[in-house]
């Protein structure tokens, strides 16, 4: 039993390293992000060590570089900023197309509203992002969550039209359109603010619903 015991011993203090290793990580990515969200885009080592209160030589145990820190970084404003509201929103959708085996402007405006509302509620984030789009999520911040929503908008709509006995196979063509319109429509709003989120959100489901009929009306 003794032996046993010293036998597995070496592989339960590897684990509780690598847990412990990974929960650093973490600490330092989320104090990345609150120090993003008070410094902006700008923000370096020094105020991200600053933020969790240790040297940046701490910082770089658990790092191979900066682009690695900012690189995860930018994967939780996806995984933990992002995606979560897009997806919710979509889960609503889904949920209420159910019931109407179809795609309205409501649900769409649901989805295309829950994306400016993260762009509007965290605009350091997205500034931060944008900047640093090519670190993390393959490579490719902006095409990577892009190619996210726009799947998971197809396959809500793919869903539909097969429960309508309907060609789905302009499903993928439309969601990946309306992702790329919503994400330029944005950014460009993001910089001019020529109108009230609610405004941009109205506009966006307007030309999103305009193709949509398309994709709804018999061949």
């Amino acid at each position: 039993m003794q032996e046993g015991a010293r036998t597995s011993s070496p592989d339960g203090r590897r684990q509780r390293w690598v847990e412990h290793r990974r929960e650093r990580r973490q600490e330092f990515v989320q104090g990345a992000l609150a120090a993003v969200r008070q410094h902006g885009a700008d923000t370096g080592l020094d105020e991200v060590a600053a933020s969790v209160g240790v040297s940046k030589s701490v910082v770089y145990r658990h790092f191979a570089d900066r682009e690695d820190l900012f690189g995860a970084v930018l994967d939780a404003i996806a995984d933990d900023v992002l995606m979560p509201r897009i997806l919710g929103a979509l889960g609503e959708a889904a949920q209420a197309t159910s019931e109407q085996l179809s795609l309205d402007a409501d649900t769409v405006r649901r989805v295309v509203r829950a994306f400016i509302a993260v762009v509007d509620e965290e605009p350091q984030l997205y500034r931060f992002a944008l900047a640093r789009a090519s670190s993390g999520l393959d490579g490719d911040f902006v095409a990577s969550t892009e190619r996210q929503i726009a799947q998971a908008l197809s396959a809500l709509l793919g869903d539909r039209l097969r429960e309508l006995g309907r060609d789905s196979g302009g499903a993928e063509v439309w969601a990946f359109g309306v992702v790329g319109m919503v994400q330029l429509a944005t950014q460009r709003w993001f910089d001019q603010r020529s109108m009230t989120a609610d405004a941009l959100a109205d506009y966006l489901t307007v030309l999103a619903t305009g193709g949509l009929s398309g994709v709804l009306s018999p061949p």
